[in-house]
């Protein structure tokens, strides 16, 4: 059964965390593991821009400005309108629409002999409370754009002013046809009394042919007064349309600034691009980084092996050996004082508590694949417990592919499978590696690992050596692969599963949690292999506790409690 901690051990109250806490905290590991990528993302994309932006050639923009009035041939009819500020904005709006229109645009193709194309000009409204318009051209050629501005401007305002004179001339003939109109219905009206009035003009004696045309005209003044009013109405339009197709001629719109050779190009400008650059990048990199983190399916920090594994112990964190060490590097012997020596003695320790509880003496260490550092953790193991008085036997059961006498530098024969056919006997195979620790390596390679470990022999040298010595540590091989280590979790009083935080898959651990499950293995715990120095990447916290001068021992004449110097 799994090994918990014994009851009231646990029996301070820790206070409660605030999930933001934990969800900022999370955020912020994210961060700091992944921030190389998150760097590297922003350095593409600067490096990108950087490479676009010097490859592009130099573009200048040429500017103009242009006050356009408002006014139509709608204002010049009756009284002037008062215009809102909304119909002032529509208005402009329409102007910017028919400057960028194809009659304007074709009548400046038909003047302009250039290498640039009217299409590139534009224009926009300068602001919503002004009446101008901006005119720009974006070239490579700064004298070209600005010829072309000033050119597309006084093209645009001479079809413009065409434009409205035009329109004033059509409303004019529109009122001089309601003139005419009104001439022939007063000319109509009148015939009666223009006849009367020859008729009076041939006899001028005649008194009643007088008086006759006399009250005729009294009758027709009230009809014919209406109609000669409105002519007149007409006729005083036609006089203001007039002066307004002479004002239109000379005004209605103008330019304001007349566009000159920038000096200065718009584009490309690299150390805006950079920076705009930069900060993209670094937004896409941290999205970049939380999603390789969520598709990462290593086990990172311990609370995600807890998640996996159900809330089973971590005995231990231990950190990463620094390259250029041999395969006879064993920390807690030759670097007594680092940071993977002091772990080593934390599992060392979590192991002697959890013997409080129940005898443990035959302790199997295994994990879910190769290359997860066992074998380096059943040496140090093994030389940490001996330095705190234990007699320990360590043996190879990794028949398939064993290492373990490299780390103690001993050789693989005779070992366990010879002593196991009969070929040695079990006090010629153990190798005396130090005063505590005596090793039996794996043996010649045998046929039929799993059967060989799995027979009674095997049983009874384990409990041999468990007779023998204080601890039996085993060297099994990984579980997934193979059986043997389920084999050989019969015949041990606990199991220690080694996780690999640079590589072992969260799948693969809950993998090997079922597989022992299976077969009852008593699993004593979990130990975190591979950690960066110093506890990064969100494994929870560091090892800033170090050896100093010693000040509690050599300086008071005491002594530390283990042979290598720790407490």
């Amino acid at each position: 059964m799994p090994w918990h901690y014994p009851p009231g051990m646990l029996s301070v109250d820790a206070p409660p965390v605030d999930d933001d806490e934990l969800d900022l905290r999370a955020y912020l590991t994210v961060l700091r593991h992944r921030w190389k990528l998150i760097a590297l993302v922003a350095v593409v994309a600067v490096a990108a821009a950087l490479g676009l932006s010097l490859r592009q050639d130099a573009l200048y923009r040429a500017e103009s400005e242009l006050l356009i009035r408002q006014s139509d041939s709608a204002t010049i009819i009756g009284n002037t309108p008062i215009i809102n500020a909304n119909d002032a904005a529509r208005r402009l709006n329409n102007e910017v629409r028919f400057f960028e229109s194809g009659a304007v645009r074709n009548a400046v193709a038909a003047v302009y002999d250039g290498p640039l194309d009217p299409e590139s000009v534009h224009a926009s409204v300068a602001s919503d409370t002004s009446d101008i318009v901006n005119v720009h051209l974006t070239a490579a050629d700064p004298d070209a754009a600005a010829e072309l501005v000033n050119l597309y401007a006084d093209t645009f305002l001479e079809v413009r002013r065409q434009q409205r004179t035009d329109e004033l001339l059509a409303v004019g003939e529109e009122i001089q046809t309601k003139i005419d109109d009104l001439d022939a219905r007063i000319v109509e009206i009148r015939q009666p009394l223009t006849d009367l009035e020859a008729q009076a003009a041939a006899d001028p004696e005649d008194e009643a042919l007088a008086a006759q045309r006399d009250d005729l005209a009294a009758q027709l003044a009230g009809q014919i007064a209406p109609l000669e009013n409105q002519r007149t109405f007409y006729e005083g339009q036609i006089e203001d349309l007039e002066l307004s197709a002479d004002i239109t001629r000379s005004s209605g719109a103008q330019v304001l600034t007349v566009a000159e050779a920038p000096d200065t190009p718009v584009s490309p400008k690299p150390v805006r691009d950079a920076a705009i650059a930069l900060i993209l990048g670094l937004v896409l990199g941290v999205g970049v980084a939380f999603l390789v983190d969520t598709l990462d399916e290593r086990i990172r920090s311990v609370s995600d092996l807890e998640q996996v594994t159900g809330g089973l112990p971590t005995l231990a964190l231990i950190p990463e050996v620094e390259k250029g060490h041999d395969d006879a590097f064993v920390a807690v012997r030759d670097d007594a004082k680092s940071v993977q020596a002091e772990a080593f003695r934390s599992l060392r320790t979590a192991v002697k508590f959890a013997a409080l509880d129940r005898p443990i003496k035959v302790i199997q260490l295994t994990s879910p694949s190769q290359g997860e550092g066992k074998t380096t953790a059943v040496a140090n193991l093994a030389v940490a417990l001996a330095q705190g008085g234990d007699r320990v036997a360590v043996v190879c059961c990794d028949l398939r592919r064993p290492r373990l006498q490299e780390r103690f530098g001993v050789e693989l024969t005779p070992g366990l499978t010879d002593v196991l056919v009969g070929d040695a006997s079990l006090v010629d195979a153990l190798r005396r590696y130090d005063t505590n620790v005596l090793v039996l390596p794996a043996g010649s390679p045998p046929p039929n690992p799993s059967e060989l470990l799995s027979s009674s022999k095997a049983a009874a040298v384990i409990k041999a050596l468990a007779e023998e010595f204080d601890v039996v540590l085993i060297d099994s091989p990984p579980v997934l692969p193979v059986t043997d280590a389920l084999v050989v979790s019969r015949v041990v009083d606990a199991t220690i599963i080694m996780v690999d935080g640079r590589s072992t898959a969260r799948k693969a651990v809950k993998r090997t949690l079922q597989l022992l499950a299976q077969v009852n293995a008593p699993v004593l715990g979990v130990a975190l292999n591979g950690l960066p120095p110093g506890g990064q990447s969100g494994y929870g916290y560091g090892y800033g506790y170090g050896y100093g001068d010693s000040h509690g021992y050599e300086k008071k004449g005491r002594k530390p409690a283990y042979s290598d110097g720790s407490t």
